[in-house]
């Protein structure tokens, strides 16, 4: 059964529904969240994929049977790709007898659940190397069944679990905020950092046991899994990690946004790899944007092509190597890039401050870049704003919002604000600080609003700049709070609506 449905998956963009519904029973349920048809969608965007990149599946396939419950069989499966490397679901099959044919069947789980354990090097804007492991634990509500936070216990983990919760808009559940390190240069929503003196606890074939609920903290489900090995300790050596040449700079233009970007990887020789690709991330002002690619084993050089985000510019990044030992361990490469000296430039908008505090040489842009939230762009009431920027020096924090169709409005009170959340989301929370500039009584002023609180500041026209399609204001950064570690929100507020 498997080598017919693998051999079928070499057909890339021409698979089609019909060619490997065979192989699923009719009566499939659910698995991980998706229906019978769902699911075999996926599995033909994995046949594009693979297609697509000059791979191609071989018939082999390892199988390895795991449970049997009545007639049905739960397995594990290695695929095998044309390079030498292989793939592994996240999630075991189920297979049963169906007209006198083994066919797949769904798991019956409305979660999609997968357990990573990750080692990582970020080889950093200033070339210092930083080092970190943990284990990666991702919930999806592929089939939006109103996952909204987990609970996960086991080795490795606090006496009473970490907590998992789906930020808004997303359909995935991450760490939530009180398991962050924000002291990762990336991806601090991701990986669960465990020091190595646990580490070294977690046994073989450890097991893990996740709570899944709903908004109302009602159980939706309760899910076990199991990792074949722990986490590799922080002492590996450069053969443990991918290598990478061909970029020797950590400044974005490297990138060559909008373009090809080319490297020379070579994979581990500490452990057999079995996969590996690579991710270029870029994070612009509330916007983000991945690229990625398979690095096929028997090729030492790749290249990325991708067009110019629309709307939003990149101002930091990184380029990731991942490797995959036969453990299904991952380990990381991380190459970070910075934007280049005094970049403060929109696309459609060439910036003209109208403030001279906005002109000189400011330190430290971008700050808090890593630890905000994704900025979509909003129309209201005929205002749409493109760009939302923000920088501080030693003094000030310092905001800029560009405006795609027309001026700042002054026909109706008006306020634009940039907040510093201590939770996802658009919520207010006591403590929260709120910056704002906004036109009232004639004149532009500038405000720092503490929520749920009394504390207020306020400052001078002058704080303030407007001109055609952007507004810019400052605050002291002494009335801000501690920024470090919280979300950013963008606030409009014309007249009665705020947004």
């Amino acid at each position: 059964m498997f080598s017919q449905s693998v051999t079928l998956l070499n057909k890339g963009a021409d698979l089609r529904l019909e060619d490997i519904s065979p192989f699923y029973a009719s009566n499939f349920g659910i698995h991980s969240g998706l229906n019978r048809e769902q699911y075999i969608q996926e599995v033909i965007a994995l046949s594009n994929e693979v297609i697509s990149h000059g791979l191609a599946f071989l018939p082999t396939v390892d199988v390895t049977i795991l449970e049997k419950n009545g007639e049905k069989y739960c397995i594990s499966f290695d695929i095998y790709l044309s390079d030498g490397s292989s793939i592994t679901p996240d999630e075991p099959y189920w297979i049963v007898k169906e007209d006198g044919s083994w066919r797949i069947t769904g798991n019956g789980y409305t979660s999609s659940w997968g357990i990573y354990p990750q080692t990582h090097k970020w080889i950093k804007e200033d070339g210092s190397i930083q080092v970190e492991s943990g284990i990666q634990f991702v919930i999806d509500d592929n089939g939006n069944h109103g996952l909204e936070t987990a609970i996960i216990n086991g080795p490795g983990l606090p006496e009473n679990g970490i907590i998992l919760s789906k930020p808004q808009g997303q359909s995935h559940l991450s760490l939530d905020e009180a398991f962050l390190d924000h002291n990762l240069p990336s991806h601090p929503w991701d990986l669960y950092v465990i020091p190595d003196s646990m580490i070294e606890l977690i046994p073989d074939n450890a097991e893990y046991y996740a709570l899944i609920y709903d908004a109302n903290q009602n159980l939706i489900e309760d899910r076990t899994k199991r990792i074949t090995k722990r986490p590799y300790l922080r002492n590996l050596t450069d053969n443990h990690f991918p290598s990478l040449t061909g970029i020797s700079s950590h400044d974005l233009s490297a990138v060559n946004i909008g373009g090809t970007f080319s490297f020379s990887y070579t994979k581990p020789t500490a452990f057999v790899t079995t996969r590996m690709e690579a991710d270029l991330n870029l994070w612009g002002t509330g916007d983000f944007a991945s690229y990625e690619t398979p690095l096929p084993l028997y090729q030492d050089s790749a290249s990325i092509f991708f067009d110019e985000p629309q709307n939003w510019i990149p101002n930091n990044g990184e380029l990731s190597l991942e490797a995959i030992d036969d453990a299904h361990r991952e380990v990381k490469l991380h190459w970070m890039f910075m934007p280049p000296p005094n970049c403060f430039s929109f696309r459609h908008q060439p910036y003209q401050s109208m403030v001279i505090w906005m002109t000189g040489t400011i330190s430290n842009r971008y700050l808090w870049i890593l630890s905000m939230t994704r900025i979509r762009m909003l129309i209201l009431m005929g205002q749409t704003y493109m760009s939302f920027i923000w920088q501080n020096d030693d003094i000030y924090l310092y905001i800029m919002m560009t405006l795609y169709d027309g001026d700042p409005k002054t026909d109706i009170f008006t306020q634009y604000g940039f907040q510093a959340n201590q939770s996802r989301g658009y919520g207010d929370s006591p403590g929260d600080h709120l910056a704002k500039a906004y036109f009232q009584d004639g004149e532009w002023h500038a405000a720092v609003n503490v929520r749920f609180s009394t504390e207020n500041y306020l400052y001078a026209s002058e704080y303030v700049g407007v001109g055609s399609s952007f507004i810019e204001w400052k605050v002291p950064l002494s009335d801000m709070g501690t920024l470090n570690g919280k979300y950013v929100t963008e606030r409009f507020y014309l007249g009665k609506l705020e947004q």
